[in-house]
């Protein structure tokens, strides 16, 4: 199937929307990437077609650089083009494939919306800064819906795209409750403080870690979970080295999770 314990909150929403459309008897093409040329470029999974292109690099490493759009002018039969997030070249390239083929698009936003929350290089400050006054600011006006799971990313864009104000939405992510089952709690001893998610700057992690070695000092019954992994994992653990209330899980498969959760405490 798509199921990856690799997949990340984005990659997962999107698993998700695929399968519950085909259960519902639609037909989805899904156009993701690869790191690899020896993954199939073709996969047929339930009711759905995924087309995988090989990237042989990510731009400062979110950004897949791979050619997608001649597919993208080629597939047959699509009522509509599902673009996560506006950020990336393959959202551009779905937005030029809109612009031949007259085809609607819904925008999805998953964050990444204005300045970075974190500090940065000048070099990456000023390329998002040129991207969203030229592709970004493309993509965002070849988009007849854009949805958006955070109210304070919804402001920032009508801010950026007033002329598409009207067509910003705010859809929240939802959850299939079935998949979440009622966990018992099993916690005892220390107060365990658990983060789960990509260990990656724009998470914020570099912040949460100086707020960690504080509270360290100050509480010692509290110990911390890191349950991920990322570009910050090694500079992560060597902040925290020797640390014994520090530990770090790294990648954890998802059905692994709900076990972690019953003995957490407080989530971040």
């Amino acid at each position: 199937g798509l199921n990856s314990p690799l997949y990340g909150g984005t990659e997962r929403f999107v698993m998700n929307l695929s399968e519950e459309l085909a259960d519902r008897g639609h037909h989805i093409d899904v156009f993701s990437t690869k790191h690899s040329t020896e993954i199939p470029y073709q996969k047929y999974y339930k009711n759905l077609t995924i087309h995988r292109f090989y990237s042989p690099v990510n731009v400062f490493g979110i950004n897949p650089a791979c050619i997608m759009l001649h597919k993208l002018l080629k597939v047959k039969e699509i009522d509509v083009f599902h673009v996560h997030s506006y950020i990336y070249f393959t959202s551009i390239q779905a937005a030029l494939a809109k612009l031949f083929r007259k085809i609607p698009i819904l925008l999805h936003i998953h964050g990444g919306v204005g300045r970075p929350p974190y500090k940065t290089s000048m070099l990456r400050h000023f390329a998002k800064l040129f991207y969203d006054q030229t592709f970004g600011s493309f993509v965002l006006h070849q988009s007849d819906i854009i949805a958006s799971v955070s109210a304070y990313d919804a402001e920032i864009l009508k801010n950026s795209a007033p002329k598409k104000s009207d067509s910003i939405f705010i859809i929240n992510n939802a959850i299939n409750v079935e998949n979440f089952p009622e966990v018992t709690p099993s916690v005892q001893g220390n107060f365990v403080v658990s983060y789960i998610g990509d260990l990656e700057p724009w998470k914020g992690v570099v912040y949460y870690a100086r707020v960690i070695k504080e509270v360290l000092k100050k509480n010692k019954k509290v110990v911390f979970w890191f349950i991920g992994n990322g570009s910050l994992s090694s500079s992560l653990q060597n902040f925290f080295k020797g640390q014994q209330r520090v530990s770090f899980f790294g990648t954890v498969d998802h059905k692994t999770i709900p076990s972690l959760l019953s003995k957490t405490n407080l989530l971040v």
